[in-house]
């Protein structure tokens, strides 16, 4: 019944004007509070509020320091993951340059991080002086920590593949599906190539799984969805060029494994 409702509230936003899935975590976990005092942590993690689980309300009400991370720009954001050239996230949410639910997300986010208060940490320097500098982080601790990649991801000369065309590889949950990982920019630097420089190359996409296609006059590999950090590691090395299109990471963690 919880995840339903929780599913109810995320999913609605879609018949309203917003027209989008919206993640507003109202619903407060129900013994959440019973839990963690049976564990008594000495700090909570955060990372997601995946399905509208836990409200920010019933988290700041928690006796136990919080740490947030920022995979993206969310928690410290109205609405977006990834706000682009959008200012408002530092230079505040207005009348004048927003609507109610983007200033009812924002000062929910606001209060959350400044009465607890909250500790934010991010994979990378950028995101935490963004972090810093908004309207939801100012003030709280803010620190860099790098995100650990597998020891797995080194390179291996015996994996080199004898290939007839040139590889280039690109990949990322989702695959070109995924609207934040820039794979139009991708698009549009294939359409300055001559068809003598296609003819030479492939594009291996990992992350999606799709018939093999044809792109800008490029043939399409799919790698489909990987788990197996093994087979990720073959798929880097039978590649001679890794494309990191998008234009708003905290630190992807496929540009540092490959």
């Amino acid at each position: 019944i919880y995840f339903l409702l929780a599913k109810v509230l995320r999913a609605g936003w879609k018949l309203t004007p917003f027209r989008r899935v919206l993640g507003t975590n109202l619903l407060p976990l129900p013994g959440l509070k019973q839990l963690l005092d049976s564990i008594k942590p000495d700090v909570i993690h955060l990372h997601w509020l995946n399905f509208g689980v836990a409200s920010q309300e019933s988290l700041s009400k928690l006796p136990y320091p919080i740490v947030v991370n920022l995979h993206d720009l969310w928690p410290i954001d109205a609405l977006n993951f990834y706000p682009g050239t959008d200012q408002r996230l530092i230079e505040g949410y207005t009348r004048e340059n927003s609507n109610w639910v983007e200033r009812w997300m924002i000062n929910r986010k606001r209060r959350f991080a400044q009465q607890h208060p909250v500790s934010f940490i991010g994979p990378s320097k950028w995101v935490v002086d963004v972090c810093r500098k908004s309207v939801v982080g100012k003030g709280c601790m803010a620190t860099a920590i790098p995100n650990i990649i597998n020891p797995i991801f080194s390179y291996d000369p015996g994996l080199a593949v004898d290939k007839k065309h040139c590889v280039f590889l690109y990949g990322c949950d989702g695959g070109f599906r995924n609207r934040y990982k820039g794979f139009d920019d991708v698009r549009l630097a294939l359409r300055m190539l001559t068809p003598e420089e296609k003819a030479k190359m492939e594009l291996h996409i990992f992350g999606q799984t799709e018939g093999d296609a044809v792109i800008e006059g490029v043939r399409v590999v799919y790698e489909g969805y990987i788990t197996d950090p093994e087979r990720l590691k073959r798929v880097y090395h039978s590649a001679d060029v890794f494309l990191f299109p998008s234009k708003q990471e905290t630190q992807g963690m496929t540009k540092i494994e490959a």
